[in-house]
């Protein structure tokens, strides 16, 4: 069956549904945040990554690997609660020199203290940074001109960081 949809006049402005709100709002976060970025800020390699669940992490985890990056990562991160948050925290570590938290701005996000907490049993150093701004500043005032600042979780943590490194 073919449907047909009426040609709208351009003034006006179909109703749209509070899910489609947060569907439009979740592809223009997207649209603006690549799935990977790396750039570079006060002569710091930054990567942005958008692996924001378990099998994410653990595929970003495994291409740094394999890639054999010998230099420092600073790691900043934030993610929410409907993810497996612990062991991508415990991934995250394996890597990382130091663990930086920090929480999305988002209803559902894990609290930056919960992630600190997580991180600081593994063999890290660790910061909790509950905004995002601020967790930001910290990684670039750490890092050595060698060093690699990781920032990765939720794709509202990567929006956030973009805007704070006014990149």
């Amino acid at each position: 069956m073919k449907r047909i949809v009426p040609e709208l006049d351009h003034d006006v402005k179909p109703a749209v549904s509070h899910e489609e709100d947060r569907i439009n709002e979740l592809e223009r976060k997207l649209n603006k945040v690549k799935k990977t970025e790396r750039k570079r800020k006060d002569n710091k390699t930054v990567i942005l990554d958008g692996a924001h669940n378990l099998c994410g992490v653990t595929a970003l985890i495994n291409s740094i690997i394999d890639m054999k990056i010998d230099k420092k990562i600073i790691a900043v991160t934030g993610m929410l609660r409907d993810k497996q948050y612990e062991k991508c925290v415990k991934k995250i570590c394996t890597i990382a020199k130091t663990f930086i938290s920090t929480t999305p701005n988002n209803q559902r996000s894990v609290g930056s203290t919960e992630l600190f907490n997580i991180a600081e049993k593994c063999d890290v150093q660790a910061f909790d940074c509950p905004e995002i701004e601020e967790a930001v500043k910290k990684s670039l005032e750490i890092a050595e001109d060698d060093d690699i600042i990781l920032i990765c979780g939720s794709l509202y943590l990567l929006g956030d960081a973009k805007k704070s490194l006014n990149i």
